[in-house]
């Protein structure tokens, strides 16, 4: 992989990651989530959606001081 794509990659997957949360809030907050996932399992998978995106940012953070490190 070159130099150039590594940066444009690095942003994507950040974008992609960011995007975990606010899917989780979403299905976590939002009253019409309720039809399509009665009871608990709305609340499991808000929370692990949220737990996710802030797993994937940890990492996005890690492979960001990793990159400073080898230019």
């Amino acid at each position: 992989m070159s130099n150039k794509s590594k940066p444009i990659l690095f942003y994507l997957t950040a974008f992609m990651s960011s995007l975990y949360p606010i899917l989780g809030f979403y299905v976590l907050l939002a009253p019409d989530v309720e039809y399509l996932l009665p009871g608990y399992k709305r609340y499991v998978l808000g929370i692990l959606l949220i737990g996710y995106g802030g797993f994937r940012m940890y990492r996005i953070k890690q492979l960001h001081k990793q990159m400073q490190q080898q230019d």
